[in-house]
C-alpha cells in the first residue's frame, strides 16, 4: 500500500500523496537540506494540524539529515537509542517511508502534516481476497497465490493544507 499512496496507480485509483502534497517551503539547494529548510516547513503547516503532525522521509533522506545542525551546532535529526522508540524530528514523530523520493533537485523529499486528516485510502467490498493455487505449481513444488482487493486513494484538503511537502530547489 505505501509504495501505491506514495507514487499513485496507473489507472488513477490511487491519488499520490507526494505529487498532491501542498508546497510548504523550497530549500535553499538542489542536493541539500538546511535547518532553515525545516523551519519554514513546520511555519507553513496549519496550527489545527501540528499536534498529529509527523515528518515522513525515506532512509537516504534521513542520512542527510543526520548531518544537518541548528545554528548553535546541534543536531537537528537523532535516532532514538531504545528499540521501539519513536524518532523524533522538532518534537513531532518521523516515520520512514521507502517509497518516498530522496533528496534531489525538484523532489519533494520531506512531507509534514496530519496524514488521517490529509489523505483517505479505502477499499471496496470488504477485505483482500486471497486465491490459492495447488496444483499449478505442484511439479516443482511450489504453491502459488492470487490477490485481489479493490482499492482507491485520493488527497482530502479543504483548502487548510494539512499535509505541506519541502520541495528541493531545482
Amino acid at each position: 500500500r505505501s509504495s501505491m499512496i506514495s507514487a499513485g496507480s496507473s489507472s488513477g485509483n490511487v491519488q499520490s500523496i507526494v505529487t498532491s502534497a501542498t508546497v510548504g517551503a523550497t530549500s535553499a539547494g538542489p542536493m541539500n537540506v538546511q535547518y532553515s529548510d525545516f523551519v519554514n516547513l513546520y511555519g507553513s503547516l496549519d496550527p489545527a494540524y501540528i499536534d498529529t503532525a509527523s515528518f515522513v522521509f525515506n532512509s537516504t533522506t534521513r542520512a542527510v539529515l543526520m548531518g544537518v545542525v541548528d545554528s548553535l551546532g546541534r543536531p537537528l535529526f537523532q535516532p532514538s537509542p531504545n528499540a521501539g522508540a519513536f524518532d523524533m524530528l522538532l518534537g513531532r514523530p518521523v516515520v520512514l517511508n521507502q517509497y518516498q523520493p530522496s533528496v534531489a533537485a525538484g523532489n519533494k523529499a520531506v512531507m509534514f502534516g496530519d496524514f488521517s486528516s490529509g489523505y483517505t485510502f479505502r477499499q471496496v467490498q470488504g477485505d483482500l481476497s486471497i486465491l490459492r493455487l495447488n496444483e499449478r505449481y505442484a511439479d516443482t513444488g511450489e504453491v502459488g497465490f492470487i490477490g485481489y482487493a479493490r482499492i482507491g486513494g485520493f488527497s482530502t484538503d479543504a483548502g487548510t493544507h494539512p499535509i505541506v511537502a519541502l520541495q528541493q530547489h531545482a
